[in-house]
């Protein structure tokens, strides 16, 4: 979660192109959005193409190839019964960008009942990082000062 790095890289050719990112308040919205159209009764990559399409709209291609990436593995996983959804989450969204407690919970997609309540689940703890973050740097810098 250190940010860019070399290793955030990929060369194709002779072009380093920058890996796919998605910064924890596109997920937080993302994943409480996905969980709305899930239980609304929509599919996976159904509501995964809305969203994309959505992102398309408003000029962001990264973020509509992470939704497609990432949910389209989510589904064939679930299909399956098995599948990596660990590597699929780091390449989609940016292995820095992923804190261990929510790659957990989108590990669980694989297998979890009610999904929806696992991407529930992810955007309220990105809120909560969010949140403290705030906090402290408010607290840091009352500390600083004063």
């Amino acid at each position: 979660m250190a940010g860019f790095g070399e290793d955030d890289a990929e060369v194709v050719g002779t072009v380093k192109l920058r890996a796919l990112t998605m910064f924890d308040a596109q997920r937080m919205t993302l994943y409480g959005t996905m969980a709305g159209l899930i239980d609304a009764g929509l599919s996976f990559s159904d509501a995964a193409e809305i969203v994309a399409g959505e992102f398309e709209g408003a000029d962001d291609p990264t973020s509509a190839k992470s939704v497609r990436i990432f949910f389209k593995a989510v589904e064939e996983a679930r299909a399956a019964g098995k599948g990596d959804l660990r590597s699929k989450a780091a390449a989609a969204f940016g292995a820095k960008f992923i804190c261990p407690e929510e790659m957990a919970l989108v590990v669980s997609l694989l297998s979890a009942p009610r999904p929806e309540r696992i991407l529930e689940a992810a955007s309220r703890l990105l809120e909560l990082q969010a949140r403290t973050r705030a906090a402290s740097v408010v607290g840091s810098q009352q500390r600083f000062v004063g």
